[in-house]
Order: structure tokens, then sequence, then C-alpha cells
């Protein structure tokens, strides 16, 4: 089999600080991947594969989650961090990780990427080397004579896999932080319950922190089989799920798209009546990068409210509701729910063009002609 030929970027081409020697495994260097011609959508993702920082396992957790990040648009790095073999420490890590997150924003434009839609994901140390970075960012040195030192090191978001995070009997995988929590990017995180050699429970700790700090967070735990280091878990149906479950999130998030969402608010009624409790979902025409949005209508009001923070962009949506009960809730019904999307039978498709401000979406359904 031929070597792979991966177009590197070196961290520091001058000679990285605390460097021991001049070999290759004394230079941190990034690999970058693009998606095909036309369907970049501008985020980029800094990809930290995990070795418990002492190795890099740059296949399935690294070169394979960039193809995967490509197949969404997303531009992705992959980190070769220095580790402890070499006579590292996870600090050197974290310096080059530090320093991989500026040189990404400080270069955004010449690579094609948004400076504000920079994720960061990592596998195991990986995934703890990102919470670090997630942790202890700052705003960066307008006073260094280093282009890349004077940008911010902070992801726009961050994703940790299985990540190592706050092991009682190794103090090397702690999790402190420098920066209020209150102001760490949003997180999707990913373990299995079955993990023999990372504990969920430190990740849950984390993301329990982050979102009593209200920081918008995603958890998902694997039941069943799932040992540690499963990467994109490609051949488990169960553990598999993450990586869908993790492009819903990020298009939710609205990372997959630079359009500012907006706030949406208006009324339902059908053949008159408000709706007792059921949703209204607005789901993008002809773009997939932006973010859907919905609300729950409940109660004898027929108004509903999407704030911005969770509200689509502007561009077309098609509209749909739907009932989860006819009548009241203290009726009985065995009619899971009811969809509608059109506003009467034979009828018009609901749609409504999002505006980038003012959007009042009211909507008149008859079920009888």
């Amino acid at each position: 089999m031929s070597a792979l030929s991966l177009e590197r970027i070196e961290l520091w081409p001058g000679g990285a600080p605390g460097a021991k020697g001049a070999n290759e495994w004394d230079k941190p260097w990034m690999s970058i991947h693009r998606p095909e011609a036309g369907k970049a959508n501008g985020a980029a993702m800094l990809v930290c594969p995990g070795g418990g920082y002492n190795c890099v396992v740059i296949n399935h957790e690294g070169l394979h989650v960039a193809k995967w990040l490509n197949d969404s648009g997303v531009t992705a790095f992959v980190l070769t961090y220095r580790v402890k073999p070499k006579g590292y420490t996870p600090d050197t890590a974290f310096t080059d990780a530090t320093r991989a997150m500026r040189h990404i924003r400080a270069n955004a434009k010449q690579y094609g990427i948004d400076p504000g839609r920079i994720g960061m994901m990592g596998f195991s140390a990986g995934g703890h080397l990102t919470t670090r970075v997630a942790t202890h960012f700052d705003a960066g040195d307008p006073s260094s004579t280093d282009a890349v030192e004077r940008v911010s090191s902070r992801p726009d978001f961050i994703l940790p896999i299985y990540a190592a995070v706050n092991r009682p009997k190794d103090p090397s995988f702690s999790i402190t932080n420098t920066v209020p929590l209150s102001s760490v990017p949003p997180a999707f995180f990913a373990h299995t319950s079955a993990d023999q050699t990372v504990d969920p429970t430190g990740a849950l700790t984390f993301f329990n922190a982050l979102r009593k700090e209200g920081v918008d967070a995603e958890f998902h735990c694997f039941g069943g089989y799932g040992p540690h280091g499963v990467g994109l878990a490609d051949g488990d149906p169960n553990m598999g799920a993450w990586p869908s479950l993790a492009v819903a999130w990020m298009r939710r998030s609205g990372f997959f798209t630079s359009a500012q969402r907006v706030a949406v608010s208006g009324s339902v009624t059908i053949d008159g009546r408000p709706v007792d409790h059921g949703w209204v979902t607005l789901t993008p025409i002809g773009y997939d990068t932006a973010p859907s949005a919905s609300a729950l209508i409940s109660g004898s009001k027929p108004s509903f409210e999407i704030a911005a923070k969770y509200g689509p962009v502007p561009g077309p949506y098609a509209v749909s509701v739907r009932e989860l009960c006819r009548g009241t809730q203290l009726e009985p019904s065995l009619e899971r729910s009811i969809l509608h999307t059109s506003d009467r039978p034979g009828g018009a498709a609901l749609r409504f063009v999002v505006q980038p401000s003012n959007n009042v979406l009211d909507i008149a359904i008859k079920t009888k002609e």
C-alpha cells in the first residue's frame, strides 16, 4: 500500500516551543481536508485523535473523521500533537492544540472558512484536550509580533467523544477552568455506558456543570455493547448513531450557515379552534445547511413563539402542524397525532418565507371544505 499524501501544516515552521529536537515527532502539525467543490458550508473542525497522550490514533479517530465531516460540508484539520513517549507532557499537547485553533482562525480567509464557526472535537485523550482548550482559551495577545498569536483560541463549539475527562486515578485528565463556565462553547457529548477504559461519569459531570451555567449542551450515553475507542462506530447499529446525531446537532445549532437566526411568532387554528397540544415545525427548502425550527403549542392559546436563538434563518421554509390530540388532553383519543402540511384537503402546501425581521406566521387550517 502506498503512503498517503497529506497536505501538511506545521504549527511553528521555525520550531515549536519546548521542542526537544528537530525530529518529526518534535514538530506538531495538522493535515487539512476539504469538502468536494461546491459543498463547503464555511464551517471548520479541529480534530484531535486520542491515544492516552502516548500516541496519536490518526486513522479511525482522525482521517476517517475528517472524511465524515467533509461529507457534511465541513473543512477538517487533523492535529498530530506531541506525546509522552517522546518526552512531552499533556501540557505540551495543550500548547499544540491551542496553537492549532489560533492558526485556523488567523488563516480562515485563506482556507475559505468562517472564523466564527470553527469547532473542535476529540476522542478519548483528544476529548480531554478538546475540553481543556474550551475551558482555558483566551482572546489572544494583541501585542504579539506573530499574527497567529493575536487571535482567539476559543472553539465556537466542541464535540468531546468518549472523552477522558476527570478520571479519579489520573490527575493529568482532570478539568479545571480559567474562564467562566458560562463562556464555554456549546457542546455535544457521546459515550457508552459499557466503556471500561473511560467511565462516562466524568464527561457527564462536565455536561451537568455546563448545563447549570446555561451553556447549550447535549449528552448521549449509549447502553449495551460499546467498548472504548470505537471512533465513528461504523459497524455498530447502536453507538454508530452518534455521528448522525452530531450532524443534526451542528445543523440545528446553526453552525452550518453564517446566516443570522431570527425569531418567529404566530398562531395556529384548526377549523377555527386553537390547538390544545401540538407542534409547529419549519423545515428549510432547498438548502440543507439551514437549521429547522419548531415550537410546542400547549394550552388553550393558539399563539406560539420561537426565540431567535432557536429560530430559522431567512429563506423559504415548509411548514407543518402536528396535533398531538384532538379536543383537549383530558378527552380520550387513540389518534397518536395528526399531521397537517396544507391549509385544507387538497389545498396549497404550507410555506413561509422567513425575513430578516418581523416574522409573523398565522396559520389557519380547515379539515373540511
